[in-house]
């Protein structure tokens, strides 16, 4: 609910308790080989390749995909804080627009 998320595909199941999750946002089947090499249980992206999730099922890394683009959202507002505090330090240099969905526009960080 948090996330909008109207529902998420889950691949795998981990019969012990979860410890590591590697997250990514977008299409993270690149990733995979470091979220496996860092010991993760559940890998989180937006969406893979079905090689990809099978060889995440085969190393015994459960995979959830929320959506690339609710995998993506989900970070805007952090990018957008993080420029907003980098942007202070710029006199009158940068301009930062933040945009709605609908192509609105949410705020302007700095002009």
């Amino acid at each position: 609910d948090r996330f909008g998320l109207k529902g998420v595909r889950a691949h795998g199941a981990n019969k012990h308790e979860v410890k590591i999750v590697g997250l990514c946002c977008g299409s993270g089947g690149g990733d995979l080989d470091d979220a496996i090499k860092a010991g993760a249980d559940v890998f989180v992206t937006g969406e893979m390749r079905y090689s990809a999730m099978l060889e995440a099922v085969q190393s015994n890394v459960a995979v959830i995909e929320i959506g690339h683009y609710h995998s993506e959202k989900i970070i805007i507002p952090v990018l957008v804080n993080e420029l907003r505090n980098w942007a202070q330090g710029l006199q009158n240099v940068l301009e930062v627009i933040e945009f709605m969905d609908d192509g609105t526009i949410a705020d302007i960080i700095a002009r």
